[in-house]
């Protein structure tokens, strides 16, 4: 079984990237950005994928 990296992001990192610090309430209950948000789509594009991690 490969193990899937974890990146963590500073509060800069996540301003840099244009990712919010906080989810919205809607987002936290589905444990992750919305599919249309513009760094899911673009990780998408480069042949990527999100593993929530709820903390």
């Amino acid at each position: 079984m490969d193990a899937a990296p974890v990146l963590v992001l500073t509060s800069a990192a996540l301003e840099r990237y244009g990712l919010p610090a906080e989810l919205t309430p809607e987002e936290r209950r589905a444990g992750r950005l919305p599919s249309g948000h513009k760094v899911v789509k673009q990780i998408a594009r480069a042949g990527q994928q999100l593993t929530p991690v709820i903390m």
